[in-house]
């Protein structure tokens, strides 16, 4: 018996080194393609780089010309759509390499957070054919100084504007507002599409959630409520959806206070 325990021991000893072996043969594979996938999107934020000078270089000379009301609208969203897209690449710059996201809270204007949000509402319902109503409560807004990071909060409004934009038919409305109260900000969109199934209103805000079949995604991975989600908590505030008799909504707010 003794020499059978032997035995037993000296298998599961080899079992525990076999285990050992496997497990960091795999760790230092995970940690190579991670390393591997680091580097390209490095590789890839800097590159984007190029393609968006070009863009906007153009749209510029462009700007300089005397064109049409109508067409001088799509220069100024092809400008601010570049400057976005511009303030994306340096945020994913500095995450490839390995910093903390920064903290960026500014002053900023009541008056000029509503414009923003506004013309990203315009422009991107207006090359689908949706009409865009934009709200403000109270109206005229007050001009007062709000303590936020804007690129973040304009960033959660574009996810939600898309969002809605995405579930709304060409030639309906896409309801947009913000409501100012002492102490929040409140951002809400209202599409016209179906609205939320049950399951999308328990779980939406959740990483890479989608919720095929009833609202098609069309290659989205759920990032943009969790997002809006995020920008949100980080702002002291929260994000809700809910059904009206129109379609879904989806109002993010966050503490002034």
């Amino acid at each position: 018996p003794a020499q059978a325990q032997v035995r037993e021991l000296q298998a599961a000893l080899t079992a525990l080194d076999t285990l050992r072996r496997e497990l960091a043969a795999s760790l230092q594979d995970q940690w190579a393609g991670e390393q591997q996938k680091q580097a390209l999107l490095a590789a890839l934020a800097h590159d984007l780089k190029t393609p968006l000078t070009i863009i906007s270089g153009n749209a510029e000379l462009l700007d300089e010309d005397n064109l049409p009301p109508a067409q001088q609208a799509c220069v100024q969203a092809i400008l601010r759509g570049a400057r976005s897209a511009e303030d994306y690449v340096t945020h994913l710059q500095a995450i490839t390499t390995g910093l903390p996201p920064a903290a960026s809270a500014q002053t900023v204007s009541c008056a000029d957070l509503a414009q923003a949000c506004a013309a990203l509402g315009r422009d991107l319902t207006a090359p689908k054919g949706i009409t865009f109503s934009w709200q403000t409560d109270p109206h005229p807004l007050p001009d007062r100084a709000l303590s936020l990071d804007r690129t973040a909060f304009l960033r959660a409004a574009e996810n939600l504007l898309s969002n809605g934009v995405r579930y709304t038919p060409a030639g309906q409305t896409l309801d947009c507002g913000l409501r100012l109260t002492a102490q929040r900000l409140f951002l809400w969109v209202q599409d016209s599409g179906p609205g939320f199934s049950p399951e999308a209103l328990a779980k939406a805000g959740k990483l890479f959630y989608t919720e095929e079949p009833s609202r098609p995604q069309g290659g989205h991975l759920g990032m943009g409520l969790y997002s809006a989600a995020q920008t949100a908590r980080a702002h002291g505030g929260g994000l809700c959806l809910e059904n009206t008799s129109r379609g879904g909504r989806a109002t993010l707010w966050i503490s002034i206070s």
